[in-house]
């Protein structure tokens, strides 16, 4: 077994699909109390207006909800939610502290 295969641990906190691979899902009792989730979302510049950002965002919920959408997303471990602006928005707001705390204690800085 190489390493990739041993490190690779899913985080999210519902099963998508089973741990392939011989792979130790945290879910299965691995690591307790740990939570990281990839998610997406489009992002317009600053001062975009608020229907022109609805527009947009039914438009792309509906293409994400279609059947054919979600099946290929699945595919390769992704859930397909298509839950629009307000919603990643709180996203964004509730994961701010969590990964700012985790930046400042690293001492990661930006590349110029």
């Amino acid at each position: 077994m190489n390493f990739l295969t041993r490190a690779a641990l899913r985080t999210s906190p519902a099963r998508i699909r089973p741990c392939k691979l011989g792979r130790r899902c945290h879910r299965d009792g691995s690591i307790a109390d740990f939570r990281v989730e990839n998610w997406q979302g489009l992002f317009a510049p600053a001062g975009t207006g608020k229907p022109i950002v609805e527009k947009i965002g039914r438009a792309v919920a509906d293409v994400v909800r279609t059947p054919e959408v979600k099946s290929r997303m699945a595919a390769v471990g992704f859930e397909a939610r298509g839950e629009g602006p307000v919603v990643v928005a709180e996203l964004i707001q509730a994961n701010l502290p969590k990964w700012s705390e985790v930046i400042r204690r690293s001492g990661l800085k930006l590349a110029e």
